[in-house]
């Protein structure tokens, strides 16, 4: 295998990440897609916690 293939995903290899990515997404809550958490809602969890 040479260097450039080792540094560098192939195509399908992104590919597969982007969908992945997309899949995770849709899998999530849809307020956490639709809107990003308020950090004055009370009622919003907070991302310090989780993260």
């Amino acid at each position: 295998m040479n260097t450039v293939a080792r540094c560098a995903p192939p195509p399908a290899a992104r590919l597969v990440a982007a969908v992945r990515l997309v899949a995770a997404r849709l899998a999530a809550p849809p307020c956490a897609v639709t809107r990003a958490p308020d950090p004055t809602d009370p009622q919003a969890p907070s991302r310090t916690d989780t993260a």
